[in-house]
C-alpha cells in the first residue's frame, strides 16, 4: 500500500469516527428523553402494582386518574417523532408533562386509599378485652387478638409497603377483623363480667353473684360445670 493509499484509508477512518461522534452527540437528547420516560414508567408500574393488590381485596381508588390528555399527547409525539424526530422536542415535552400528571394523580389517589385503610384497621376496645380475658375460656383468643393487632403494622406505615408486604398485611387485616368480630360485647352481660371479675380474685365471688342470668349464660355455653362452690367456716 502506497503512502497515498494509507493517507486515504486514514482519512476515511477519521471521517467515520467523526460521523459516529456526531451521531452520538445528536442522539444524546433522545437518550435523555428515554431516561425521563423510563423513570416515570417505573413510578407508574410501582403504584399500579399496589393498586392491583388493593383490587384483589375489594378496595378501589376514590378517584381514577384521567388519561385522555396523556393518550392524545402520546399520539401527537409519536407522529412528530416519525416525521421529524429532531424537531419533536415540544411534543415530547407535552407528552412528558401529561404522563407525569397521570403518575402524580395516581400516586395521590393511592396514598389516599392506603391512608383510609390504615385509619380503618381492625381494633378492639382494650378495656373490653381486659374484661373478657378474665374468662378462662376466652383468654387465648384475647391474647391472639392482641398479638395479631401488634403484628399488623409492626411500627411501619402501610404506605411504606411494597406489593408483597401489602398483600400480607391485608390478609392479616381480614383475619384480625374476623377474629375480633367473634367477640361481640353484646354477648357478655355485665352480670357475667362482674361474676368473673370477682371469681378470678383470691377472695372469689360470692354466691349471690351467681344469678339466674349468669347461670343461664354459663349453661348455654356448657361452662356451668366449671363453677365450684366453697363453704367458708
Amino acid at each position: 500500500m502506497t503512502l497515498a493509499d494509507r493517507c486515504s484509508a486514514l482519512k476515511l477512518q477519521i471521517e467515520s469516527r467523526n460521523a459516529r461522534e456526531a451521531a452520538h452527540a445528536k442522539s444524546e437528547v433522545f437518550r435523555q428523553r428515554a431516561t425521563t420516560l423510563s423513570q416515570i414508567r417505573t413510578s407508574l408500574l410501582a403504584d399500579l402494582a399496589l393498586v392491583e393488590v388493593l383490587g384483589r381485596h375489594a378496595f378501589k381508588l376514590n378517584k381514577t386518574p384521567n388519561v385522555t390528555t396523556a393518550k392524545a399527547a402520546r399520539h401527537t409525539y409519536l407522529s412528530a417523532l416519525a416525521a421529524k424526530p429532531n424537531e419533536s422536542g415540544q411534543e415530547q415535552g407535552n407528552f412528558n408533562r401529561a404522563v407525569q400528571k397521570v403518575a402524580k394523580d395516581l400516586n395521590a389517589a393511592l396514598h389516599e386509599s392506603l391512608s383510609s385503610i390504615e385509619r380503618d384497621l381492625p381494633s378492639s376496645d382494650e378495656a373490653f378485652l381486659k374484661q373478657i380475658e378474665s374468662l378462662p375460656q376466652y383468654k387465648t383468643k384475647v391474647d391472639e387478638i392482641r398479638r395479631r393487632r401488634q403484628d399488623l403494622l409492626g411500627g411501619r406505615s402501610i404506605k411504606e409497603r411494597g406489593p408483597a408486604e401489602l398483600e400480607s398485611l391485608l390478609l392479616k387485616r381480614e383475619q384480625l377483623r374476623e377474629l375480633a368480630g367473634s367477640l361481640n360485647p353484646a354477648e357478655f352481660p355485665p352480670a357475667v363480667l362482674e361474676f368473673y371479675k370477682w371469681a378470678r380474685r383470691k377472695e372469689a365471688a360470692k354466691v349471690e353473684a351467681l344469678t339466674g342470668e349468669v347461670r343461664e349464660w354459663l349453661s348455654t355455653r356448657n361452662l356451668l360445670q366449671s363453677v365450684r362452690l366453697y363453704v367458708k367456716d
